[in-house]
């Protein structure tokens, strides 16, 4: 089971630095607003949030898996 969780924290890393990386963030670095804030914003703080999300569930099945070994 561990193996499964790590495999999902690497993958997370890796899907974040994709997203993160220059050529794709260009592709929403247009002149459009959205609720006055720009749409680059918006896109990068999103995959932010959504980095934040994967790791906290992530972090609570390692925990409960670690917990399972313990016992």
């Amino acid at each position: 089971m561990k193996t499964g969780i790590k495999g999902a924290s690497i993958l997370t890393l890796c899907v974040g630095v994709i997203l993160l990386l220059p050529p794709i963030t260009f592709i929403f670095d247009k002149p459009i607003v959205l609720f006055g804030v720009p749409l680059v914003a918006l896109y990068l703080f999103g995959v932010w949030f959504a980095l934040i999300l994967a790791s906290c569930m992530i972090s609570r099945h390692l925990r409960k898996a670690t917990e399972k070994d313990a016992q």
